[in-house]
């Protein structure tokens, strides 16, 4: 351990700034009515935690300053009509500028009959009602084990799986598989936005492009989404990018063992309510590779990669506001074979296998109020390209390299979206909108057959088609305690005219300040990934053909029950009941041979399917919380379910994702070290159920050269329990114009290698086990000014 320490000292001694002067900061917002996103003029807003009363009021922007001093604070804001709204713990640096964005509801009845509510535990999403969760930018640098990656941050939720590889962050919900997640940025789909992804039609990959100091708050859903949302089973990313400071320069620094990250922002031009926001991030862990900081896990090559996102706010006086976003990024890891062959000792020592991927985005976003100040438009439109290639291999005796497997997409997306709100009173708002996706992919599969000595090529071929999508939704409020969201989704696909029909349904009711109720319900449907449609696949009669061009959606049903205890301002309590069944999953018709979608992550199947497979998940969810007040929070989650899958045999088996059951913990409390400095200290602990795996028929393998599973013992092998440890330490400095953090965020400390899946392998002939990352210590120094 003495080596991480001593890196610690290195770069703790990289700057030493000392200030003793108090330091103060400009907090800045805006309050909106929350259903129709209009300004509020004239809105108070106040510092909750002050000894003297600090307030100020909203200008014809709806927008307000206060000077504070550095530190958190809590503030609440109020008008007359509305449901006040309290937004809690802000931390205020010196090295940053804040921008709070508050919500708030007006009542339906004159007499108050709620106090107050809090912006934490209110969705961004107005018409959500059952299994949403609202993260903020700042839970991010505070969980351990977050990586400033959204993807991390949620695996701490009821009902979510992290990976049991510490290289990926794939999220299954509810036993779902992680195909069935959508993206989404700034209100349209994006293709999956992470660092060496994990194949096509996958949610997940090593690290998100889209850092978590890029964000506001944004939301993450686990069930039951209202009529908005489309192209989805198990669950919705929703991220909003924030804006830039509009009246100040602001930069940031971050240098770590791992890379490095460069941030700015500030106004466009003086006097002009433009903003820009651009962060920059390269990361070679070559550094914690010479240090043995780090485990590669099965490659040797570190690995590298960098992004760039931006954020260009544009508004105008009358005609709206336009928002110009971004995301690229480029990552690149492999495996480099011993080529000495005195020191083969193994089939590893050959291995020669290389991977690297690209993303492009670019998005367009226009919001207008109408001057009725009861309707807004929002469209965004983005052009996506995707480029992932994989290559491996084996180094011969006479130097040769045969060439295992290989896989080359280029994916290019171009989405449009168009929303319209409009807010007819205090009780009744309606949402309706299109949605348009292009997708053009250029694929390349192949696959040597070691048996035969043959290449076999399972797709080779360009392809297009264009989902369309219409939805239409309303939100009645009987009172200030019941609301009702209603509404319709309804998808098409071009490539074969499949389409889907899809209600939904929810209910919340307050019982009270301390109990609230809710109830969602819905159809939900996803079309399959490119290479499914275009694959070469294995028919019955043992021909390869494009046979799964006509294959349906695969669809689901939704239904959750859910109830929140609210004891006082900082402790809630929830627990939702939920129960999914799933159809329409495609599965090879044959009932010696289970193969479903409803197990591949990512991918494509090599058999032709049908859509006629089943599936099923219910279970119950618990999470207790102590929002972060007075330097002190916890979250606990305990989640019980079952997944299970029909498919060619008629029989019902575990899902590969069927954990049974996932526990998390999560603690942390700042200590405030003199009234500008503070140290941070986080912990989080997971435990959860192993998945499961089909044992492979070692000689059945052999003999056909690639894997072959014992088809009477589907899913029956399950992999052992995964528990991890991680701990997150910073320490916070603000001196009167900047503050500095140094972190160290050490994940997996237990080093826990997992196994994450038993393979077999064609070219040495027997089956290895393979295993997750050890022990991972990311340590950063970050400077903002």
């Amino acid at each position: 351990m003495i080596k991480y320490f001593i890196f610690i000292f290195f770069i703790f001694n990289i700057i030493n700034i000392s200030f003793s002067q108090e330091s103060v900061q400009l907090v800045k917002g805006r309050v909106i009515d929350f259903e129709s996103k209009e300004s509020l003029i004239g809105a108070e807003v106040k510092i909750l935690d002050n000894d003297t009363v600090i307030s100020t009021t909203t200008d014809t922007s709806g927008e307000f300053v206060l000077k504070v001093k550095v530190g958190r604070h809590s503030f609440e804001a109020s008008f007359i009509g509305y449901e006040n709204a309290v937004v809690s713990n802000i931390l205020v640096t010196s090295g940053k500028e804040v921008f709070l964005n508050i919500n708030l509801r007006e009542n339906v009845t004159k007499i108050k009959e709620i106090e107050i509510t809090s912006s934490k535990r209110q969705p961004i999403n107005s018409m959500a009602t059952v299994s949403n969760n609202r993260l903020s930018a700042e839970d991010a640098s505070r969980y351990a084990g977050g990586m400033f990656d959204p993807s991390r941050m949620i695996s701490s939720f009821a009902g979510v799986v992290g990976s049991v590889d510490g290289d990926l962050n794939e999220i299954v919900v509810r036993g779902n598989s992680p195909s069935g997640l959508l993206w989404r940025l700034e209100g349209s789909e994006i293709p999956n936005p992470n660092h060496f992804p994990d194949g096509q039609g996958g949610s997940g990959g090593s690290l998100s492009m889209i850092p978590s100091t890029m964000l506001s708050d944004f939301e993450f859903l686990t069930g039951a989404f209202p009529a908005e949302y489309g192209d989805a089973t198990s669950g919705i990313m929703d991220l909003n990018l924030r804006k830039g400071n509009n009246t100040k320069h602001e930069f940031s620094f971050l240098i770590g063992d791992v890379g490095t990250q460069f941030s700015t922002e500030g106004p466009i031009m003086k006097n002009y309510k433009g903003s820009y926001l651009i962060n920059y991030r390269y990361s070679s862990f070559s550094l914690a590779d010479q240090m043995h900081l780090i485990d590669k896990g099965s490659y040797n090559i570190a690995p590298e990669f960098q992004d760039l996102n931006f954020n260009i706010y544009l508004p105008t006086n009358k005609c709206g506001n336009f928002e110009l976003f971004g995301v690229g990024g480029n990552n690149m890891t492999g495996n480099a074979a011993t080529l000495d062959t005195s020191a083969w000792k193994s089939w590893d020592d050959r291995r020669d296998e290389h991977e690297k991927h690209y993303l492009g985005i670019i998005g367009l976003k226009y919001q207008y109020s109408f001057p009725n100040h009861r309707t807004y438009l929002k469209s965004v439109i983005t052009a996506s390209t995707q480029y992932d290639y994989w290559n491996k291999g084996y180094i011969m005796q006479n130097y040769f390299r045969q060439t295992d497997q290989k896989e080359e997409y280029q994916n290019n997306y171009i989405n449009a979206t168009v929303l319209i709100n409009h807010k007819i009173n205090s009780r009744l708002s309606l949402r309706t909108g299109l949605i348009a996706k292009e997708i053009k992919s250029d694929m390349y599969q192949d696959q040597y057959l070691w048996a035969t000595k043959q290449t076999h090529v399972w797709v080779n071929t360009t392809g297009q088609t264009s989902l369309w999508q219409a939805y239409f939704q309303l939100k009645y409020r009987f009172n200030n305690k019941l609301e009702m969201n209603a509404g319709v989704h309804y998808s098409v696909l071009s490539l074969n005219n499949k389409d889907a029909i899809e209600p939904r349904f929810g209910l919340k009711y307050q019982l009270s300040e301390k109990h609230i109720f809710s109830f969602g319900t819905g159809l939900y449907s996803r079309m399959q990934a490119m290479p499914v449609y275009y694959a070469n696949a294995l028919s019955p009669d043992s021909t390869y053909s494009q046979g799964n061009k006509n294959l349906d959606f695969t669809k689901a049903f939704h239904s959750v029950i859910g109830y929140e205890f609210i004891p006082n301002s900082r402790i809630s309590f929830k627990t939702e009941i939920y129960y999914q069944y799933l159809f329409n999953i495609p599965i090879y018709n044959d009932p010696s041979i289970n193969i479903s979608t409803i197990n591949i992550p990512s991918g494509i199947p090599f058999y032709q399917m049908e859509n006629k497979g089943y599936g099923k998940n219910y279970g119950i969810e618990f999470t207790l919380e102590r929002s972060y007040e007075q330097n002190f929070y916890y979250l606990t989650t305990l989640s019980l379910f079952n997944s299970e899958f029909l498919a060619g045999d008629g029989k019902w088996h575990n899902t590969a994702f069927n954990s049974n059951y996932i526990f998390n913990f999560l603690i942390g409390k700042e200590f405030k070290v003199t009234h500008a400095n503070s140290l941070g200290v986080n912990l989080k602990t997971a435990y959860r159920g192993g998945y499961r795996t089909t044992p492979v028929n070692l000689q059945s393998s052999a003999t056909s050269d690639y894997t072959v599973y014992y088809t009477d013992k589907t899913n029956t092998q399950k992999l052992s329990d995964v528990f991890n440890l991680d701990i997150g330490v910073n320490f916070r400095k603000n001196g009167k114009k900047h503050s500095w953090v140094l972190s160290a965020d050490l994940q997996n400390v237990l080093n826990e290698k997992n196994i994450v899946v038993y393979e077999y392998r064609a070219a040495t002939h027997d089956i290895v086990t393979i295993r997750g990352l050890g022990f991972v210590p990311i340590i950063n120094l970050m400077v903002e000014l």
